[in-house]
């Protein structure tokens, strides 16, 4: 979703909580928490909010009026039992097959109020100078535990990936199979967008790159001689990320089209570019996720624009066998969250099995 979006959409939700979220997320955009960060902690907020009014547990009818006192008041079972009502609501939601989506649901709302929580007790400061208060009760709430090992994480994971051979064929279905079978209408906008598109997913798959990283970037951040891209890290960060040779090709033939086809205003140094009201204007991250969406259900199996970035991964944990190396090209600060990568492929450990 588009970055001003976001801010409009967290500022309306913000005018329905107490003041002392507003400068919550203040803080944090004084910290550089990125809009979609920001929006899904107030997002998540409001949610704890609407169930301390509806059951009663806060002295208030109204979110806005909910003093602060009553957060520092409350028990831990309070907050446990607010834990259990959203795993009944994912249960009800949810199939079985579902679980490791469900345990992420829960832990990023429990996550977002961990983080308000250190702010009222550490990064506040009321009228004395001081936190507002000092008994942080959600540093006692557990996250949920995964049911999977990261070796069942690891090859439900490997299943939605275009490991291989698969990349290419995807590609090209990209390029000119998804038309074999839409409407002439639907057929005028891919004709239009395709080269486009397949350049995206290439770089994607090439780079591993998050989709804020890649629609904030300018045709001066893209260097095919040197294949890197300049971006902005989560953090607000300015990184170089090299790109595999192999998707040179899909972004030549993109920047050969850019002017005729969107014919953008010389100002306009987007480059991802797409069409709207007759302008030519920066892709949005909704429109990435759409257009990956669109392509990879026609294909066999919708995908995520994540997906691409977990291939990128695997394929660089695969060739280098090293965690910082598959961190680094991800633009994350330490080697947490790569362990999933760890796992080789099927395909290699069935080898490694025939040589036992």
């Amino acid at each position: 979703m588009d970055k001003n979006k976001l801010i409009t959409l967290t500022d309306n939700l913000l005018e329905k909580l107490p003041s002392y979220i507003n400068e919550f997320v203040i803080n944090r955009r004084a910290n550089v928490y990125s809009p979609n960060t920001l929006h899904s902690y107030v997002t998540e907020i409001q949610h704890f909010f609407q169930w301390l009014v509806d059951t009663q547990i806060v002295s208030t009818t109204k979110m806005k009026d909910i003093p602060i006192s009553d957060l520092e008041n409350l028990k831990l079972s309070d907050v446990e039992l607010y834990k259990s009502y959203l795993l009944n609501r994912q249960k009800m939601n949810t199939t079985q097959n579902n679980n490791g989506i469900q345990h992420v649901s829960i832990n990023k709302a429990l996550n977002s109020l961990k983080s308000l929580w250190k702010f009222f007790t550490v990064y506040s400061s009321g009228e004395d100078g001081e936190p507002y208060f000092y008994r942080n009760v959600m540093a006692r709430v557990t996250l949920i535990r995964n049911s999977e090992t990261m070796s069942a994480r690891s090859h439900r994971l490997q299943k939605k990936l275009l490991l291989g051979d698969k990349r290419e064929e995807f590609l090209q279905y990209v390029l000119s199979g998804y038309g074999q079978n839409i409407s002439n209408r639907a057929m005028i906008y891919y004709k239009r967008d395709r080269v486009r598109d397949a350049a995206i997913c290439a770089l994607m798959l090439a780079a591993g790159l998050r989709v804020s990283e890649l629609i904030n970037m300018n045709l001066k951040d893209l260097s095919i001689k040197d294949t890197t891209v300049t971006v902005v890290r989560k953090g607000g960060q300015t990184d170089i990320v090299k790109f595999a040779p192999w998707a040179t090709d899909y972004l030549q033939n993109y920047l050969d089209i850019r002017k005729t086809t969107y014919k953008p205003d010389p100002k306009e140094q987007a480059l991802f570019l797409t069409t709207y009201a007759q302008a030519a204007k920066r892709i949005t991250s909704n429109n990435v996720e759409i257009m990956v969406g669109k392509y990879s259900e026609a294909h066999g199996e919708r995908l995520t624009p994540h997906k691409f970035r977990h291939t990128l991964a695997t394929e660089v944990m695969n060739a280098t066998g090293d965690e910082r190396m598959v961190a680094n090209q991800l633009g994350q600060t330490s080697t947490a969250a790569t362990h999933l990568y760890t796992h080789v492929t099927d395909d290699v450990m069935e080898e490694v099995m025939k040589e036992i």
